[in-house]
């Protein structure tokens, strides 16, 4: 039996989940080279910039999750703010958790350069474009299936591209999409 929390297909379903129940995520993100290119290796580190503004435009809760010392808290906030994303805290438990705010602080998914940030990163994008996927629909379909959404989401990026939606996918050969990461940005690409 697989875990189903190193499925990045149930890692998107449980955020959905959560989206669901709460209208929001939080998302927090490291500092030092992830958004900002502490060992100037020439990262500009935009593609996480950009999903973190796609985040602040669903109204997603951002606390910067640091080992950075508190004198580089205010650089932090300019640094982001320059960059069009609002920082909601830094190194600040977003809510009052029910067994106590220890030192861990409570968030919906991390990104980090020294925890798998592709991976998360991948979730995270996912996530965003099912959810913006839907924000058109009438409000008594606004509740998120990942199943459904990333079909429809699927059906939606090939139609854009001129090509017609396949009874079968061509990623996992089962019949139409119906997962998620299949309705990644570059995904339908493989559909000829």
């Amino acid at each position: 039996m697989n875990d189903p929390f190193t499925t990045t297909s149930k890692c998107v379903e449980r955020l959905l989940k959560e989206y669901n129940k709460h209208n929001r995520l939080i998302v927090a993100v490291d500092f030092d080279d992830t958004v900002f290119d502490y060992h100037s290796g020439g990262s500009g580190h935009e593609r996480v910039l950009n999903a973190l503004r796609e985040c602040k435009k669903l109204g997603f809760y951002l606390v910067v999750w640091t080992a950075s010392d508190p004198s580089r808290f205010d650089e932090m906030k300019v640094f982001m703010h320059d960059r069009g994303i609002k920082i909601d805290s830094i190194n600040e438990n977003p809510i009052p958790l029910p067994f106590g705010n220890h030192k861990k602080i409570y968030y919906n998914i991390l990104l980090d350069d020294r925890a798998g940030l592709g991976q998360s990163l991948d979730t995270l994008e996912t996530v965003i474009t099912i959810i913006k996927s839907t924000q058109d629909q009438p409000a008594e379909q606004t509740n998120i299936c990942a199943d459904r959404a990333a079909s429809s989401l699927c059906n939606t990026v090939l139609r854009q591209q001129g090509k017609s939606y396949p009874r079968t996918c061509k990623g996992c050969g089962l019949g139409p999409c119906k997962y998620p990461f299949e309705a990644t940005p570059g995904y339908a690409d493989r559909w000829d």
